[in-house]
């Protein structure tokens, strides 16, 4: 039967029972003192009966940092704690094997609110002091692992990650997570609350760690698996669920290309009252880049310079400017394989239709009273509109 200090925790007051086998935190000779936690010192730890009955800890285990603040109070753990409230974490957190710094702050963080609700509503000032400690005590858990490449990007692509994402709450200091399975990542299939298989020293040592959120669709996926989707001189991220573009999209259209326009007083089928506005494109001879399928080799132009036609209308003029927008950003041809000569190695067009003839004898011209609407969506899938 223990004696009767042991009953109070050595202290005096209300008796209070210690279960067998589990450890009280105090460092009884000195009520001031308090250890702290070397968490490479896991094994081997004893726990003495001290003078006054209870059990104290013989080496360095468990209280992290906690010291006297000179407004009296204590600092624990980034926590700033009333003395009744340190007491109250000494008698009451009794693991039986030093825990990691992470799961000792869920033990304060589970302690301190009940504790504080315990000792009910005392006064206004006791319960604004309380308030702003627990805010000052989340703020601590949530504080912010993906530093560096978003405080100062080394590459392109550091930029368009810090640009384009937002740091999702680590798992390990979200209740909720804990209580969910949470998202999968879909582009390694794990599960974003657990580390990616793509994690590297590289990725972590530039603090890409943990998961993001895609600032427009809020999609998550791991942060260095966002790296596999952006190219060394990419200008944006387009999101693999739901193929929103983040930034501006550019393309892989040889260089040197003019876009030139005119308009002419022909009518277009479908179009009786309004003028044709003629859009034509041509290239200087080139050799391909590393964006293409054969870089170092020579691309040809067959069928250039190449002219096509809309309607001088306004959604014709809209489209018009969507059209040179998206040449600029090197969008409307890429380097392939002619779809009409099978010629490797040549320019062609990229997806985005054009009207290349005036009447629709092979398919490629008027009317077509659904074209600028079609040719507008198709802009608008590789991020091309009117405000972007």
């Amino acid at each position: 039967m223990p004696n009767d200090k042991s009953l109070d925790g050595g202290r005096g007051g209300n008796p209070k029972w210690t279960p067998p086998k589990k450890y009280n935190l105090r460092n009884s000779s000195n009520a001031n003192n308090f250890y702290s936690v070397d968490s490479t010192q896991n094994s081997g730890m004893q726990a003495m009966p001290s003078a006054d009955g209870n059990c104290t800890h013989t080496s360095d285990a468990l209280i992290s940092g906690a010291m006297k603040l000179p407004n009296g109070r204590y600092m624990l753990n980034g926590m700033e704690l009333t003395k009744q409230e340190l007491d109250f974490v000494l008698d009451n957190t009794e693991p039986q094997e030093v825990p990691s710094e992470s799961s000792m702050r869920q033990s304060l963080m589970s302690y301190i609110p009940n504790f504080r609700i315990s000792l009910g509503s005392k006064s206004s000032k006791t319960d604004a002091t309380t308030s702003q400690m627990m805010k000052k005590s989340e703020h601590a858990q949530s504080l912010h692992k993906q530093i560096k490449f978003r405080t100062k990007p080394l590459t392109a692509v550091e930029k368009i990650l810090a640009t384009h994402t937002k740091e999702v709450e680590d798992a390990s200091t979200s209740a909720a997570a804990a209580a969910e399975k949470g998202p999968e990542c879909s582009i390694c299939l794990s599960n974003c609350h657990e580390e990616s298989p793509y994690q590297a020293q590289k990725e972590t040592s530039r603090d890409i760690v943990g998961s993001v959120s895609l600032s427009r669709c809020g999609h998550v996926f791991h942060a260095c698996c966002v790296l596999q989707l952006v190219s060394h001189d990419a200008t944006s991220i387009v999101c693999p669920n739901c193929k929103t573009i983040h930034g501006v999209m550019t393309g892989t259209q040889p260089p040197g290309g003019t876009m030139t326009v005119q308009t002419q007083s022909m009518h277009l089928p479908g179009y009786p009252h309004s003028k044709t506005i003629v859009v034509s494109y041509n290239f200087p001879r080139g050799v391909q880049d590393a964006k293409h399928p054969n870089p170092g080799r020579p691309y040809y132009l067959v069928g250039f310079p190449r002219v096509a036609y809309l309607p001088d209308t306004r959604q014709g003029r809209q489209v018009l400017s969507l059209l040179r927008k998206a040449f600029d950003r090197r969008l409307i041809f890429t380097v392939g394989t002619s779809a009409t000569t099978s010629q490797p190695d040549c320019v062609v067009w990229n997806g985005v239709h054009h009207k290349t003839e005036v009447t629709n004898h092979g398919g490629h011209g008027y009317p077509d009273p659904n074209y600028l609407d079609n040719v507008t969506m198709e802009l608008a899938a590789l991020g091309v509109t009117e405000d972007s």
